[in-house]
This record gives structure tokens, C-alpha cells and sequence, in this order.
């Protein structure tokens, strides 16, 4: 009974063993769940997180998408517009160069006059170079010449100054040898063994050295002012060569420069008032065209901000065509004064040439002066459509100002202008000038 009673006790203590290990094994495997729970929690927030973060970016793709379709549009609509600028060039190209084509046919014959001219001015150039050259070999001769008395006049300084410590020496040298004899003689009187006949011989040594002395003296004196005076002649003598020299070389050089401003002046004015213009003429009639084109190109832009407004066509016309009719009255004005300073409204007939052409520069100075005061540009961005009108007027003011100083003066040609159906199509697209030339 006991055995049995202690092998249930064992039994039992054995099952609740069992029990405390299952359980323990259970509480961990909780535990073990319960991590893996809280971790899988953390990965689906995670995810929740991620997949709104990607719902966003979606949204920012889907508005840019959309925004870059607005930006196509709006590039296909200005494609369209530059494609009609494009065209528009072209056209001006090809106007341009048989412009160009008539010009170099007219410019042929004044430059073949020009050429000549200036082959004229060229050989009196060469010549006045070659005597000029002339001129320097004389004057460069000149100055070796003067170099080589300067090294002279250095050497004979020096020589000079040889001598001159030549003489200080043999001077020091009698000096102590007189003193030396002197103080021989002075004891000699004083030991009393001196008999007359000593001192007389004594003082004759002394006259003798003296009389030396002095006639050392003398000629180095004079030979110090006989190379001083030597000196000063040669030097007033190359002085005055030199200042010869000096006077006729700018006499020359005045001269050629004289010549090269008459010869730059005379063709200046040959271009200035010929019937062709210089290439690099900034204000010459092509180059008024093309200025007057660049603003026919900036006349869609600006067509677009005035539509903003309340200007009509019919109005903006009227303002533009006005502008260049009251710039163009200015300028003729201001030629009638230039005119009057010149004495050419007083009846003298004929008028001279060269007034003429003094009075032709003085318009085309002018008509430079106002084209560097204020250059052509693009347009400037503008937000109130009266700046716009106001920057409209003023660019055909100061355009319309140069082409009325242009030799002919340059209008546009508004009675061979048909907008069509384009109310807004205002510019004619050609220039008509007094002598009834269309460019």
C-alpha cells in the first residue's frame, strides 16, 4: 500500500511537472506569437504608410502630366506663330537679297571712281612715306652723329679729369717736396752753420719752385678753360643741329598727318554723299529697312498685348501713321535750320560743291547722333497696354527721325498698303522715298 501510495505521489508530482513544462512552453509560444503579431502590425502600417506616400507621388505625376500637356499645347501654339514669323523672314530674306543684288550693281561704278581715287591718294601717300623715310635715314644719321660727339665729348670729360688728377698730384707732390725744402732751410738757419752763399742758393731753389708752382697753376688753368669753352661751342653747335632736326621732322610729320586727314576727309564725304552707302554705315538705307523689319517682326507680340485694351485697329493706325508724319515734318525742319547756318536759303545760286557736301555730313552726323542715343531692341515686357501704346509711339518716333534724315528721306509707303482681311495687319511692308523708289 505504502509502495503504491508513494508511486501516485511520484506519479503526480511527476504529471504536474509535465504541466509546468507544457505550460512554460505554451507561454513561451504566446510570447513567441505575440512578437510576430506586433511585428506583422508594424509591417502593415508600414505598408499603409508606404502606399499613401505612392498615392501622393501619383497625384503630383497625374498634375504634372497634365501641366506638361498645357506646356505642349501652348509650345504647339507658339510653333504655329514662329512658323508664320519664319515664313515672314524668309520672305524678307529673299527681298533682301535682290535688294542686295540691285545695290552691288549700282555700287560698281562708284567704286571702280573710288578706287581710282584712292589710287591717286595711295600714290601721294607712297610718296610723301618715302620722303618721310628719306627724312628719318637723314635724322637717324643725324643722331649716330650726335651720339658719337657725345662719347667724344665723355672721352675728352674724361681726359679732363685725368689731367686734372695728373696735375693735383704733381701739385701735392712739389707742394711737400717745397715744404720739406723749406723746413731744411728753416733749421738750417736756425743751427747757424748757413753762410750766404747757401741761402742765396737756397732762395733761388725757392724762387725756382715757386716760379713752377705758379706756372703749373697757370697752365692748368688754362687748359681747364681753353676744353670748358671747347666744350660749351661744341655742345651749343650740336644743340642748335638738333633743334633743326627736331623742327623739320614735325614740320614733315604735320605735313603727312595734314595729308592723311585730307585724304581720310575727301573719302569720307565721297561716301557720305554718293549714291551708294558704306556696308558699315549703321544708319544707311538698308540698314533702315532691316530696323523697320524688326519692327514688323515685333508687331505680332505686340498686336497681342493691345488687343488686351481698348485700342482699335483703325485708332493704332491713325497714332502710328501720325507719328511718322510729325517725326518726318520735324526733320525736315531741322533741315531748313541747318540750311539757314549754311547760307543756303539766300537765293546764291549755284551752290558750292563742298558746302553742299559740308551740309550733307552735318544731317548725317545728326542722323548718328540719334541713332546712339538710343539703339533698337527687343520689346520689353509690359503689363498696362498704354505702356505698350506708349512704347509703339516711341519707336516709330525715333525710326521715323532716321529714315527723314536719310539722303533720300524714307517713308512707308501707307497708299500701296492693303491690310485685307487682317484689320490688324497696320505696317506696309515696303518703304517709299521722295525720288519714288520702293525698297
Amino acid at each position: 500500500m505504502d509502495k503504491l501510495k508513494a508511486n501516485r505521489k511520484s506519479k503526480k508530482e511527476m504529471e504536474e511537472q509535465l504541466d509546468k513544462t507544457r505550460k512554460r512552453e505554451m507561454e513561451e509560444e504566446l510570447t513567441t506569437l505575440r512578437l510576430t503579431l506586433e511585428e506583422k502590425d508594424r509591417e502593415i502600417k508600414s505598408l499603409q504608410q508606404s502606399k499613401g506616400t505612392l498615392e501622393e507621388q501619383l497625384k503630383l505625376t497625374r498634375s504634372s502630366l497634365e501641366h506638361k500637356d498645357e506646356e505642349l499645347q501652348c509650345a504647339n501654339k507658339s510653333k504655329g506663330e514662329l512658323e508664320e514669323q519664319l515664313n515672314f523672314k524668309r520672305s524678307a530674306l529673299n527681298q533682301r537679297e535682290y535688294e542686295l543684288q540691285c545695290a552691288n550693281k549700282s555700287k560698281g561704278e562708284f567704286e571702280e571712281q573710288l578706287r581710282s581715287a584712292l589710287r591717286q591718294r595711295e600714290y601721294e601717300l607712297q610718296c610723301a612715306i618715302k620722303s618721310k623715310g628719306e627724312f628719318e635715314e637723314q635724322l637717324n644719321f643725324t643722331r649716330s652723329v650726335l651720339q658719337q660727339r657725345e662719347h667724344e665729348l665723355r672721352c675728352a670729360n674724361k681726359r679732363i679729369q685725368d689731367m686734372d688728377e695728373n696735375y693735383m698730384q704733381q701739385f701735392q707732390a712739389m707742394s711737400s717736396a717745397m715744404n720739406q725744402r723749406i723746413k731744411e732751410i728753416e733749421s738750417q738757419k736756425q743751427s747757424n752753420h748757413m753762410d750766404k752763399e747757401t741761402e742765396k742758393r737756397i732762395k733761388q731753389v725757392e724762387n725756382h719752385w715757386q716760379n713752377q708752382l705758379r706756372a703749373v697753376q697757370e697752365q692748368r688753368c688754362k687748359e681747364k678753360d681753353d676744353h670748358h669753352i671747347r666744350l660749351m661751342e661744341m655742345e651749343k653747335h650740336f644743340n642748335e643741329k638738333l633743334q633743326e632736326k627736331r623742327c623739320a621732322l614735325n614740320q614733315k610729320q604735320e605735313e603727312l598727318q595734314s595729308f592723311k586727314d585730307r585724304v581720310a576727309n575727301d573719302v569720307a564725304l565721297s561716301i557720305q554723299t554718293g549714291n551708294t552707302e558704306s556696308m558699315n554705315n549703321p544708319v544707311g538705307k538698308f540698314r533702315l529697312k532691316e530696323m523697320y523689319d524688326d519692327l514688323i517682326r515685333q508687331w505680332p507680340k505686340i498686336k497681342n498685348s493691345l488687343k488686351s485694351g481698348k485700342d482699335t485697329p483703325p485708332s493704332v493706325k491713325a497714332m502710328i501713321q501720325k507719328t511718322f508724319e510729325e517725326t518726318s515734318d520735324a526733320m525736315e525742319q531741322k533741315k531748313k535750320q541747318i540750311d539757314e547756318v549754311f547760307g543756303l536759303n539766300d537765293g546764291v545760286e549755284p551752290t558750292p560743291q563742298r558746302l553742299e557736301e559740308y551740309k550733307l555730313s552735318t544731317i548725317h552726323y545728326l542722323q548718328l547722333n540719334l541713332y546712339y542715343h538710343r539703339k533698337a531692341g527687343s520689346m520689353p515686357c509690359f503689363e498696362d497696354p498704354q505702356d505698350v501704346m506708349d512704347y509703339v509711339r516711341s519707336q516709330c518716333s525715333w525710326l521715323g527721325s532716321l529714315m527723314a534724315l536719310n539722303n533720300p528721306p524714307l517713308q512707308p509707303d501707307w497708299d500701296n498698303h492693303d491690310p485685307g482681311m487682317n484689320a490688324w495687319d497696320i505696317f506696309p511692308r515696303k518703304l517709299r522715298s521722295s525720288s519714288f523708289t520702293v525698297l
